[in-house]
């Protein structure tokens, strides 16, 4: 939530809890990006710590990597689910019954 009113993406409304209902999406999704970036830089501010810019840059990019991350996973996961489709990998449960594609061949 935005703190104070020296912010400019302060409205007088952030105390409700419907400040985003009339907001687009995109509107929406910038309005959070702010309160968060104001309040890693005005908690810097109050504390008298120059560092907030260091904390909200470490913190930003270790976001970052986690998103790299999960979406790594499931990029993992999905190109073996395709895999199996397509026939690239064997499947426990045809076991040797089948004899298995060569290639991209259906």
């Amino acid at each position: 939530m935005i703190s104070t009113t020296n912010s400019p993406y302060y409205s007088g409304v952030e105390s409700s809890p419907y400040r985003f209902n009339n907001l687009s999406f995109e509107e929406q999704r910038k309005g959070r990006l702010a309160e968060s970036i104001d309040e890693y830089l005005n908690e810097g501010r109050a504390n008298g710590d120059v560092e907030s810019i260091d904390v909200f840059y470490q913190d930003l990019r270790d976001c970052i990597q986690d998103l790299i991350d999960y979406h790594g996973k499931r990029k993992d996961h999905a190109v073996a689910a395709l895999e199996a489709v397509l026939g690239h990998r064997p499947i426990a449960e045809l076991g040797d019954e089948f004899p298995r594609p060569q290639g991209n061949r259906l």
